[in-house]
């Protein structure tokens, strides 16, 4: 005898023996991840940084590079820096060669000058021969003895009578290169910088925003400049322009037959027949003429000719000037005696 299978039944325990056996799988997952030790990250290996190439150092200049020279020092207080700027370039470009500082003080005697300059480094190899070997005391006594005491008056002179005549560039470089010595805050640098500008750019910033510092204004007033020039160069007029322009004839005196304006028709009869109340029998329009040249001048007669000798056979006649009275045949006449006119000349000049 056959039980009949309840179908719903089996199913049901089916499905709660599968999410039992789900569950204990993720238990026994999660047991087995606490209980593994734990293990230290292990680090990426990471690719080294890029490193641009640089050129191989040299501890000398290359032979095939020719150096300038130091300036020869005078003996000026203006030469000393420049001349001191000269020889430590030296010092560094030919650092294989002048070694030591005995090497670098007989390179900077070479280019001491005759006179005070060679004078005073006679006497420092007599005197005190041990700053032959040290070329920072050598420098420091030479700086005392050629160099200003008072820098500051001196670089503060030169920026009072410094003023702008070129370009701004050059202005600007001189004004930063005294105010080295000079200590200015930097309103008073732009103030005096600003003063000693030329007028017409000086109109041109005057709306311009400044900044607070010189570095930063100095910029923008040479750049002024530039265009303030290219301005004046673009008006400048090209020479001959102008007088070829003046002087070049106009379309209506060409004489060029292509280039003649044609002439209007005439407005005066070519027949004696038309009626001469007829518009055509007006005269031409004539321009009127130049006037004559003005006649020049008549001589003046009542001049006195000039006191000169007369010749031996001069002999005057006053038959004609009778408000000259005839010298006595006696007496010849005296220095405040009038000149009597020479008649013949003054004829001549009439006719």
């Amino acid at each position: 005898m056959s039980v009949p299978i309840d179908t719903a039944l089996l199913e049901a325990l089916y499905a709660m023996n599968r999410t039992a056996a789900q569950r204990s799988n993720a238990d026994f997952a999660r047991l087995s991840a606490q209980s593994r030790p734990r293990q230290a990250p292990v680090a990426q290996p990471q690719a080294p940084p890029a490193t641009q190439p640089t050129l191989p150092f040299v501890d000398y200049y290359h032979p095939s590079v020719e150096l300038r020279e130091p300036i020869m020092f005078n003996g000026t207080a203006d030469n000393v820096e420049p001349f001191l700027r000269d020889v430590e370039v030296h010092f560094r470009l030919q650092r294989a060669a002048l070694v030591t500082d005995a090497d670098r003080v007989g390179f900077f005697s070479m280019y001491l000058g005759s006179g005070t300059p060679e004078s005073w480094f006679n006497a420092v190899t007599r005197q005190h021969p041990t700053l032959l070997a040290d070329w920072p005391s050598l420098k420091a006594d030479f700086l005392r003895r050629f160099q200003s005491s008072n820098l500051v008056a001196k670089y503060t002179r030169k920026l009072e009578a410094l003023w702008q005549y070129g370009p701004a560039a050059d202005f600007a470089n001189l004004f930063q290169e005294y105010l080295t010595y000079v200590e200015w805050s930097e309103q008073v640098k732009i103030w005096e910088f600003n003063r000693r500008l030329k007028p017409d750019l000086r109109r041109l910033l005057v709306n311009h925003r400044r900044p607070p510092t010189l570095e930063e204004w100095i910029p923008l007033v040479v750049e002024a400049d530039n265009r303030l020039r290219e301005l004046e160069t673009e008006l400048e007029p090209t020479t001959g322009s102008d007088r070829d322009l003046e002087h070049s004839p106009s379309p209506s005196r060409s004489s060029t037959p292509s280039e003649r304006p044609e002439s209007p028709p005439p407005s005066f009869p070519l027949d004696d027949n038309l009626d001469p109340g007829s518009q055509s029998s007006k005269p031409p329009f004539r321009l009127p003429s130049p006037p004559p040249p003005p006649a020049p001048p008549l001589p003046n007669f009542h001049a006195f000719r000039p006191r000169t000798p007369s010749p031996p056979s001069y002999r005057p006649t006053f038959a004609e000037f009778p408000e000259f009275p005839e010298p006595s045949p006696i007496s010849e006449p005296g220095p405040n005696d009038p000149v009597p006119m020479d008649v013949d000349a003054l004829r001549a000049r009439r006719y």
